[in-house]
Parts: C-alpha cells; sequence; structure tokens
C-alpha cells in the first residue's frame, strides 16, 4: 500500500491519474506563477489524434500532493517520446495566474490617477478573472500621475509600480495573486542539520551591494507647481557595500519626496537581502504536523556546516518525486524582510543582513558640487565605509 503523504495526483475532467515516474510541482511567492511537470509510462492505447487524449494542452487541472491541493490551473505542453521497447509522455503547466500576469493592460483610458496601488491591481486583472489575496498591510497612498503603456504586461505593470509602494506581488499557494505588504508570520519549523536537513547549500554574496542608493524624481506638474518645483528630487538609502559604490534610480512614475524615499528604500531592499541565501532539501512533501511546506512561511535554520543560526523565510518550494531520490522537498530561503516581514528577526546575530536604512549623505560628485534638488541637503563628503 503505497504512502498517502507521497501520493500525487493530476485531476483533469473528474479522471484521477497517480502513476507517475517522476513528479516536480514548485511554488513561487515572488514569481507570476507556479510550474509543474509529470512523467509517466503511457499505456493506454494512443488515439489516432492528440485532441483525444486523456490529458493535453489547455486542460484545466488540479493538482494534490499528499492530499492537499498544490496548484490549480491548465497543462501547456504534452511531449510524447518512444522507442522500441517504451512509450512515455510528459506533462508540463502552471497555476491560472500564469494567463492573466502574461495578458496586456486593458482599460478604457489606461489611466489610473488617484488609485492607490490595491486599486490599480484589482481593476488591471478584473478582465482576467484572478483571485487576490492581500497579506499584510500595503501603502495606501494613492498615485497622483499613473498610467499604463499600451502592450504593457499586467505583470509589468504591476511590478514596476511596486517599487514605489514597497510592495512585493507573486502567486500564493492557493494560486491566487498575493499582493504582499509589510506583516508578521511566526517561525512554524526548525530545520537542523543532521537531524532533517538532507542536503543543504548557502550562498553568501555581497556583490550585488553598494554602500549608497538613491532615487531621483520629478515632481508632477500642475497649476500650484512648475519650474524649480518639479525639478528632480532625490533620496537616499544606506546600504552595507564594502568599497565607497553608489546606486542611482530614476523614479518611474511622477511623486514627491516620500515616493523618492520609498523608491530608494525599496532598490535597497533588493540589493541587500540577497546577501545570505539558503536552499535546503528535506524529505517528504509535509511538515510534521501533516501540511504541505508554503512559500511565505518563516522556518528556523541550524547549520554549523553553513554558518546559519537564524530565522529564513520560504520564498520557493520544490516538490519532487522519482525512483532515484524518493520523495523530496527543497526550500529556496531568505531573509523575511527581503519579502516584507518584520525586521526584527534575529536580533544581535553579526551574520544576518539587517535591511537598510535612510542615508543621510550621499557620495562626492566628481566635481564636488552639492547634489541639485536634493531636499535633505545631502553632504558631499566621502561615505563612512562600514568596518574601516
Amino acid at each position: 500500500m503505497p504512502n498517502g503523504e507521497e501520493i500525487a495526483q493530476l485531476i483533469v475532467n473528474g479522471q484521477v491519474f497517480q502513476d507517475w515516474e517522476s513528479v516536480w510541482v514548485r511554488h513561487r511567492w515572488h514569481e507570476s506563477f507556479h510550474q509543474f511537470k509529470f512523467t509517466a509510462v503511457e499505456r493506454d492505447p494512443m488515439p489516432q489524434y492528440w485532441t483525444q487524449t486523456k490529458f493535453k494542452p489547455c486542460d484545466f487541472c488540479t493538482i494534490t500532493l499528499g492530499g492537499e491541493t498544490a496548484i490549480v490551473g491548465t497543462i501547456l505542453t504534452r511531449q510524447t517520446v518512444y522507442d522500441a521497447n517504451s512509450h512515455g509522455v510528459q506533462l508540463s503547466g502552471v497555476s491560472l495566474t500564469y494567463w492573466g500576469h502574461k495578458s496586456s493592460v486593458w482599460t478604457d483610458t489606461m489611466n489610473f490617477d488617484g488609485y492607490t496601488f490595491e486599486k490599480a491591481a484589482r481593476k488591471v486583472m478584473e478582465p482576467y478573472n484572478m483571485k487576490i489575496n492581500v497579506i499584510g498591510k500595503l501603502d495606501e497612498k494613492p498615485f497622483p500621475k499613473l498610467s499604463a503603456q499600451y502592450g504593457e504586461t499586467v505583470w509589468d505593470f504591476l511590478e514596476r509600480i511596486a517599487r514605489q509602494r514597497g510592495v512585493v506581488i507573486g502567486t500564493d499557494t492557493d494560486g491566487s495573486v498575493a499582493l504582499i505588504g509589510q506583516h508578521t508570520k511566526p517561525v512554524v519549523s526548525d530545520l537542523i542539520e543532521g537531524v532533517n536537513i538532507l542536503r543543504c547549500s548557502c550562498t553568501i554574496n555581497v556583490a550585488p551591494k553598494f554602500v549608497h542608493y538613491g532615487a531621483s524624481v520629478q515632481r508632477a506638474g500642475g497649476d500650484d507647481s512648475s519650474g524649480k518645483d518639479t525639478s528632480q528630487i532625490l533620496k537616499l538609502a544606506q546600504g552595507t557595500g564594502c568599497y565607497p559604490s553608489f546606486n542611482l534610480t530614476p523614479v518611474e512614475q511622477p511623486g514627491d519626496e516620500e515616493e523618492a524615499q520609498k523608491r530608494a528604500n525599496y532598490e535597497a531592499r533588493w540589493h541587500e537581502g540577497y546577501s545570505v541565501v539558503a536552499q535546503v532539501t528535506v524529505q517528504g512533501w509535509l511538515r510534521a504536523h501533516g501540511s504541505l511546506w508554503k512559500v511565505g512561511d518563516n522556518v528556523f535554520v541550524q547549520s554549523p556546516m553553513a554558518m546559519l543560526s537564524q530565522t529564513l523565510k520560504i520564498q520557493q518550494a520544490t516538490f519532487m518525486q522519482d525512483n532515484k531520490s524518493g520523495t523530496t522537498t527543497t526550500l529556496d530561503l531568505v531573509v523575511p524582510w527581503l519579502l516584507g516581514d518584520r525586521p526584527g528577526y534575529n536580533p544581535g546575530n553579526p551574520t544576518t543582513p539587517s535591511p537598510p536604512g535612510t542615508a543621510t549623505t550621499a557620495p562626492a560628485q566628481p566635481s564636488s558640487a552639492p547634489v541639485q534638488g536634493s531636499s535633505s541637503k545631502a553632504s558631499v563628503e566621502s561615505p563612512i565605509i562600514p568596518g574601516r
């Protein structure tokens, strides 16, 4: 009798198939859709046309792992492979968010002036019947000027405006669109070297970092503002690069000082947050208490060989099964604040990256001239390098 916790089912038109040679399902919290791939030996007589097969591209499907729903989506590709001795098939597909996110923004005016991020997101997703799950608290400040470009996809549009509001967009475990704001999640499991960690890979990388991050924005012009009032405004965030360095980003939409500061903080967050990344493989698909590992959850990792003793967040979970490796789950882990969780985890742990803060000084310009348009009157002194 097979272990019920290690059975993968593909359900199409009420038909259930679970006799797989290999199973591969990937949940991605900070991406536009989940993915799956199944391979099996074809045993039924082949129909004359591929459109008459049990499982074919465009079929709506549900995938369960260990009895829990893992993906609701569609089959995209069917690949047949055969030789004189065997006949196999591979089915690949995605969650339903794939279709809406790759579609173009299409509204009457393509204009979203005065919309909050959430309101704009709901408006562009409406034609594509996409479910939305708001996680935590989103920035509720309206955009004074906001429009979508013709041909711009829903995903590209939302990802672009999310940078100005500190929002992370992705796909939740139930297949809905995740709009991720500031939130707090508990630690749900421990991953311990020599106990439940089968394999671990940890990368410490400072290459993406800078000492300073800047964002420049132009204030939207109007009856009450013109000339110098609409000139570029510069705001700064402090990083932890190893040597004097500066990353300057133009803000995608018109705004004010607050907009520029949020954009600088966002850019710093995504450069600084990947300095510690771990990939941990465990046995089975289910956690100790019987549910699937879920992206967005926090875990505590204790691994002396990887020099890890800290809380990390699951950004991606890959569920696999084959004759060689058995049933495993591989978790891609990052610092929680990268994906909007509270920065207060691991206090006092010198190996844990801290979230970037607001900087008050900018690096010196070659001419040693003041930074024009800076509302903070940024100093032109060389930045202080940590540890020097």
